[in-house]
């Protein structure tokens, strides 16, 4: 199993506020990789979001 991890996180202060984000991804083989990202703006309101990748 290949192992290929990735971890991120953002802010960004702009006119509307700020948004933080935190992302993390992993490949499960060299063709089928997944992410998790969740964002958090200055609304009381926040973004989950999954993404599965395959390549071929």
């Amino acid at each position: 199993m290949q192992q290929s991890k990735y971890l991120s996180k953002s802010a960004t202060d702009s006119t509307s506020g700020v948004l933080y984000g935190v992302g993390v991804g992993y490949a499960f083989t060299p063709t089928i990789s997944a992410r998790l990202e969740a964002q958090k703006p200055s609304s009381d309101t926040s973004n989950v979001a999954a993404s599965l990748s395959l390549k071929f």
